[in-house]
């Protein structure tokens, strides 16, 4: 399966996100950037390309941040439908690169997601013969999710709020799941959740003497 063709990155960011009372969640501030800025970052250190964001409530506002930021941004008008619409319009808008073989599935409200993960899973999936990995950390399985050119066209018939979850279980004896020693980063879903992810940002940043 395998092989060197591009990997594409589709972060999901076109939630609504009610539990932030109207704010743009992917534009809080996280460190130096946004949340979903921190996302792209790390997206691009590890080598996707291309790198498309899904957007949707909100849209004009992150579309206008992201622009200097090199990705590509694309429009989900059902993302009130939930989270495999949008999984849906990512891949059939990176369908059109044929050079690309595979789809990382990031989500832009996991700031705390790191490179080194979204190559290591890359890596792991290039080697194996299957269809889709994804990074299982001690406390859960995650993201990344790199599903095959193969499972594009499956994308599409998914409902609902599940994403590649449920397409996951679908292949479950086929799905290459690669231990990761840490964490899960923090799915920002509400103010606790980004108060938890700042709280984690700053304690690494103390333990690696960095400000």
């Amino acid at each position: 399966m395998p092989g060197t063709g591009k990997v594409a990155g589709v972060i999901l960011a076109a939630g609504r996100a009610r539990r932030f009372a109207g704010q743009a969640k992917p534009l809080l501030p996280y460190g130096a950037n946004t949340i979903l800025e921190t996302v792209t970052c790390a997206a691009s250190n590890a080598g996707l390309d291309p790198i498309l964001v899904v957007i949707g409530h909100h849209g004009d506002r992150v579309k206008r941040r992201l622009r200097e930021s090199g990705v590509t941004t694309v429009h989900n008008p059902d993302f009130d439908r939930g989270q495999a619409t949008s999984l849906a319009v990512g891949v059939q808008a990176i369908a059109r690169d044929t050079a690309v073989t595979a789809a990382a599935i990031l989500l832009g409200d996991e700031p705390g997601i790191q490179s080194s993960v979204i190559r290591s899973v890359i890596d792991s999936w290039r080697a194996s013969d299957v269809a889709a990995a994804r990074a299982v950390y001690k406390d859960r399985p995650g993201h990344p999710v790199v599903l095959a050119r193969s499972l594009f066209p499956a994308l599409a018939e998914l409902e609902g709020d599940e994403g590649a979850r449920s397409l996951l279980r679908r292949l479950e004896a086929t799905v290459l799941e690669l231990a990761i020693d840490g964490h899960a980063p923090i799915d920002v879903d509400g103010p606790a959740e980004y108060r938890r992810a700042l709280d984690r940002l700053a304690r690494g940043r103390s333990a690696s003497g960095d400000g």
